[in-house]
């Protein structure tokens, strides 16, 4: 299933290109200024379910575990989970081939892992000019880790 799409940063916004353009939502048609800041884009892309694609990991790998770890019910009333991030290297050429490579550079725990897995599993990709693409999971939200820990204990019960 290819429900993912990707909300693209404004210094990587030229590689764009290098998807299909149903799968890329544009800042306009989200009501984001092009100077929208982190924080702004991070809590847009939840809403939104996006993938976040970037080349300032620097910046936004710190504003998105931030972002995720304040979800709460009290507070927030619910799920800060992101639909995952890439973070591409400097150079539009080298964003393009990067972009179109992916799926066959992304590998997790040894097996492929496509853009749907990205989005539905939130996964924190960084793809380098050479070599193969890092992919790790992202944090969890707190209410989500929670109820996976109350899901496998009412499992562990059942048995």
């Amino acid at each position: 299933m290819s429900n993912y799409r990707f909300l693209f940063d404004q210094d990587v916004r030229a590689a764009a290109d290098a998807l299909p353009p149903h799968h890329v939502v544009p800042f306009a048609k989200l009501g984001l200024p092009d100077d929208a800041s982190d924080v702004a884009i991070i809590e847009t892309a939840r809403r939104q379910k996006c993938i976040i694609v970037t080349a300032n990991g620097e910046h936004f790998r710190p504003a998105a575990v931030k972002f995720i770890r304040q979800s709460s019910r009290r507070r927030t009333g619910g799920c800060h989970d992101l639909s995952g991030l890439v973070v591409l290297p400097s150079g539009l050429e080298a964003q393009r081939r990067l972009l179109r490579e992916a799926p066959q550079r992304m590998r997790y725990e040894g097996k492929l892992v496509g853009w749907a897995d990205v989005s539905g599993r939130s996964y924190d990709v960084k793809l380098a000019k050479d070599g193969p693409a890092e992919v790790a999971p992202l944090p969890r939200c707190r209410v989500c880790e929670e109820n996976a820990r109350r899901w496998a204990q009412r499992r562990r019960a059942r048995r």
